[in-house]
């Protein structure tokens, strides 16, 4: 379908929010397309809008946007929601907490973009690279200046090859 000039292609979504999927550079179909439907509906449903940040070449402006745009439609389901405010809720209880996540999670490697698709544990952490042991990891903590004995909550899994 063509509009103005424009080719670009209707995808019907839930709700009867349209969905347009850009044949053109982003910063020119933005700039044509987006902010004149999201005038007209106050809605728009990006496709393709997942990558990174620095890879797409679009003007910094329109990146720190996009940027600010999926950060406020991030939505957790309610059962994680729940139990994120359960873990909160107990951590506040006893008083400053500090969360820590200290691996890479195992669905990074779906990522196109992730080359390396086996990790050798043992060669990186001779290189000295993450994740941090957890002598490390106290060794940051207290460089930063965090209380001894302050409550630190984990967020992982299997992290040390033993």
């Amino acid at each position: 379908m063509t509009e103005n000039g424009i080719k670009y292609k209707y995808v019907e979504c839930q709700k009867k929010i349209k969905s347009l999927e850009p044949i053109l550079d982003l910063h020119t179909y933005s700039t044509l397309k987006v902010v004149p439907r999201l005038q007209k509906y106050g809605v728009i449903h990006f496709t393709k809008s997942d990558s990174r940040l620095a890879n797409n070449g679009i003007p910094l402006e329109l990146q720190k946007l996009r940027c600010r745009v999926n950060y406020r439609a991030l939505k957790f389901t309610p059962k994680i929601e729940e139990t994120g405010k359960k873990i909160v809720e107990f951590l506040r209880r006893n008083g400053p907490f500090v969360v820590l996540h200290l691996r890479y999670e195992m669905d990074i490697y779906a990522y196109p973009w992730w080359k390396q698709k086996e990790i050798d544990s043992v060669k990186k952490r001779k290189m000295g690279e993450c994740p941090l042991t957890p002598e490390e990891t106290a060794l940051t903590l207290r460089a930063l200046d965090i209380d001894p004995a302050m409550q630190i909550y984990i967020a992982a899994g299997n992290i040390y090859e033993v």
